[in-house]
């Protein structure tokens, strides 16, 4: 079984594209949506991702009303928060972690669920 692809949203296309790249070179499939409208979109057609990672400050969808969509419409999928300004805190959502700007790649590794062990 392949691995869940994570989804970067995010309206810097240029951070999205970075994010994407750096966890594809560690063998993590990942995909970029430069919009909440094109990353629901991306929900809506492709059933590998496993992970959203979304940024919060984005025209016309936010991270906040974004993160609202998909736990609503795809609960099975968990999802975090990136932000360059670590203030936003007070409208996160429970139990949503963030990722401040600038951030490792290791620090995004880790919030990934981790694959079941397979039954023996």
């Amino acid at each position: 079984m392949a691995k869940p692809a994570v989804l970067v949203v995010d309206d810097n296309e240029s951070f999205a594209r970075t994010v994407v790249r750096l966890l594809e070179s560690l063998g993590q499939p990942a995909i970029g949506a430069n919009s909440a409208y094109d990353a629901i979109d991306t929900l809506d057609e492709e059933r590998s991702v496993g992970f959203v990672v979304a940024d919060i400050r984005m025209p016309e969808i936010d991270g906040f009303d974004f993160v609202r969509v998909v736990r609503h419409r795809y609960p099975q999928i968990p999802v975090a928060l990136m932000s360059a300004y670590p203030t936003d805190d007070g409208e996160i959502p429970q139990g949503i972690p963030v990722l401040v700007k600038p951030f490792e790649i290791e620090a995004l590794i880790a919030l990934l669920p981790r694959p079941e062990a397979a039954p023996n």
